[in-house]
C-alpha cells in the first residue's frame, strides 16, 4: 500500500479466466484514513493562524458594512392601505391616533422610538411589536391596514 496525500491507495488484481480471452487487470480502490484511527488529521499551527485571519478579515467587512451603510432615521412615515396617512420627524414627540375604516391604532412617538401601544385589530400583533427606532424598520397591523416605517427625510445624502 502507498500513501498518497494522507490516503491509502489499494491495489487488487480481478481475476479472469485467460482461456476466454480476457486481459488480467489491475483494479484501483480509493480508501481514506479511519477519522477515529491513526489517520486523523491535526490542525497544523499555520491552518489554526489562516482560520483566525479569515475569521477576523469577516468580522472587519461585517462591521464596516454595517457603519458605511448606516443610515439616520430622520421620519416617520404612516401608511393606511396604499396611501400615506402622516409623515413627521422622529425626532419630535408625538402622539398620533390613526383611525381607518378597519379600526383604529394609537402611534406613540418619544425618544425617537416609534410605538403602537393600542390598536382594535384582534390579535394584537402590531401591539406587542417593540418599539422601531432605525431607518427601514416597520410594524404593520394587517387589520386594520396601518404600516409605520422610518424612513430618510426625502432629498436627504447619506453621509
Amino acid at each position: 500500500m502507498k500513501l498518497i496525500r494522507n490516503r491509502k491507495i489499494r491495489s487488487k488484481p480481478e481475476t479472469y479466466d485467460r482461456s476466454q480471452g480476457v486481459v488480467h487487470i489491475q483494479h484501483t480502490e480509493l480508501c481514506f484514513m479511519d477519522a477515529i484511527g491513526k489517520g486523523r488529521k491535526k490542525v497544523k499551527k499555520q491552518d489554526g493562524i489562516l482560520i483566525l485571519v479569515l475569521l477576523t478579515a469577516a468580522a472587519v467587512f461585517f462591521l464596516g458594512y454595517r457603519i458605511w451603510n448606516r443610515k439616520t432615521p430622520e421620519e416617520v412615515v404612516v401608511y393606511v392601505g396604499e396611501q400615506e396617512y402622516a409623515r413627521f420627524p422622529i425626532k419630535e414627540d408625538r402622539e398620533l391616533l390613526i383611525e381607518t375604516e378597519k379600526g383604529i391604532n394609537r402611534l406613540i412617538v418619544k425618544d425617537k422610538k416609534a410605538d403602537v401601544t393600542e390598536g382594535s385589530c384582534p390579535d394584537k400583533i402590531c401591539v406587542r411589536q417593540s418599539p422601531i427606532s432605525q431607518t427601514g424598520e416597520t410594524i404593520v397591523c394587517m387589520p386594520n391596514q396601518v404600516i409605520v416605517t422610518i424612513e430618510q427625510a426625502a432629498g436627504t445624502l447619506r453621509h
